[in-house]
């Protein structure tokens, strides 16, 4: 007997069970998060919330539930390393 292999979605299909999810994308420069934001609207489970700074990331992973993070490594003040 042999058992059928597990379905894998496609990326952007959403399985039926699934909850939709949110992303912090963080830099400085407003041309990357327009870039990062456009890119990531194409994906209906997809929650986009953007920071210009760590220390307002930080905020926003209060205020949100985050389940990724996507962020510059090189800003002033408070970089992504801190």
């Amino acid at each position: 007997m042999t058992s059928a292999a597990p379905v894998i979605p496609l990326c952007g299909e959403v399985p039926s069970n699934a909850e939709a999810f949110n992303i912090l994308i963080v830099d400085d420069n407003l041309n990357n998060l327009f870039t990062l934001n456009a890119l990531l609207q194409q994906f209906p489970e997809c929650s986009v919330i953007q920071a210009r700074s760590g220390e307002e990331a930080l905020l926003k992973t209060l205020q949100y539930p985050i389940s990724l993070i996507l962020l510059d490594v090189q800003m002033p003040v408070m970089d992504g390393f801190e």
